[in-house]
């Protein structure tokens, strides 16, 4: 079920606020889990940049999915 996984990405990208919060959503073991990343991004109020050193160290734990990233100001 996809509903307790959305729920810790509304929890994270409102702890991030008011920067943009960003993840990936991967799939292990047969659930979506959701990987948090540091937004890397020189300004991350406006954008999001994901280290590469996440997408690989999360595509060895799970088939990844999905990409989150949160808009603030919206």
């Amino acid at each position: 079920m996809i509903e307790p996984v959305l729920n810790e990405v509304i929890d994270y990208v409102n702890k991030q606020n008011p920067f943009e919060a960003c993840g990936f959503l991967g799939l292990r073991k047969g659930r979506v889990r959701f990987y948090p990343c540091a937004n890397g991004a020189a300004d991350p109020t406006q954008d999001f940049v994901i280290d590469p050193y996440d997408y690989r160290k999360v595509s060895k734990e799970a088939d990844i999915v999905g990409v989150i990233h949160s808009h603030p100001d919206e």
